[in-house]
């Protein structure tokens, strides 16, 4: 969890621990100001995560990623991610302008 903020590492530890526990984990990290305040928590998507939905690719011989779908901890990455996208690559990815986003 290096180079992760407070807050995404919370929503990490919350991610893998066990469904039952989820909702008061998110509640007691709203109380303590380490997730947002509107942070949202969907008690029925708790076991809907498609945890069987994974694919390991292999690149030019020995690289090997694997892909899953993706999970809340992964918004800040997201976030990152979108914000690095030129004009153009937002356009083509979502089909409209960056200034609409």
């Amino acid at each position: 969890m290096e180079g992760r903020t407070v807050r995404e590492r919370a929503q990490a530890l919350i991610d893998i621990a066990h469904t039952d526990d989820r909702a008061s984990l998110v509640e007691a990290a709203r109380k303590r100001n380490i997730v947002y305040p509107n942070q949202i928590f969907i008690a029925e998507s708790t076991h809907l995560y498609p945890a069987d939905i994974t694919a390991v690719h292999t690149f030019r011989g020995d690289i090997k990623i694997r892909f899953r779908a993706i999970r809340p901890s992964d918004e800040e990455g997201m976030r990152h991610l979108f914000y690095r996208f030129s004009d153009d690559a937002v356009y083509y990815r979502y089909f409209i302008p960056s200034a609409a986003c």
